[in-house]
């Protein structure tokens, strides 16, 4: 058996940092990349919205709330991330970071669209219309629990 794993090597361990570990070192750093990092770091976070949202269709409503809190859940630490990117780049007065996260925001605003051209939605016709706010509007109380939000 010694032999065995004496011949096993481990895995390699990937030591790429990630998007946002990237864009923070750059805004701290003061490099002229943040902004850019900034944008790649959202047009992540935009991809992994596109990955984890849950189709809401006639065969999957019963469980689509249940769907649509995990995939809240699930982008959780992203959106900490995103917020730490930000009271980063206020605290260093970083201009170009905050454009570079303003600039970011529109793959996921494309997400929003009520009647985009191409690519998912967030909110399927027939469920709210298209519409984002009529949709979540029957899950908020789901989402909130106890802390309704008064319309």
């Amino acid at each position: 058996m010694k032999a065995i794993f004496s011949e096993v090597k481990p895995a390699a361990v990937s030591t790429e940092p990630t998007p946002f570990q990237k864009a923070l070192t750059a805004i701290e750093a003061g490099s002229p990349a943040q902004g850019g990092l900034c944008t790649k770091f959202l047009a992540e976070l935009a991809e992994r919205v596109k990955e984890v949202t849950p189709v809401c269709t006639r065969d999957t409503a019963d469980t689509w709330n249940d769907q649509f809190v995990a995939a809240i859940e699930q982008m959780l630490p992203m959106v900490e991330d995103f917020a730490q990117l930000a009271d980063t780049a206020a605290m260093h007065k970083s201009e170009s970071a905050a454009l570079g996260l303003f600039h970011g925001f529109a793959p996921l605003f494309a997400l929003f669209d009520p009647m985009p051209t191409s690519g998912p939605r967030l909110c399927r016709p027939g469920i709210g219309q298209g519409d984002p706010v009529r949709c979540l509007r029957p899950h908020r109380e789901h989402v909130l629990g106890e802390h309704r939000c008064r319309s």
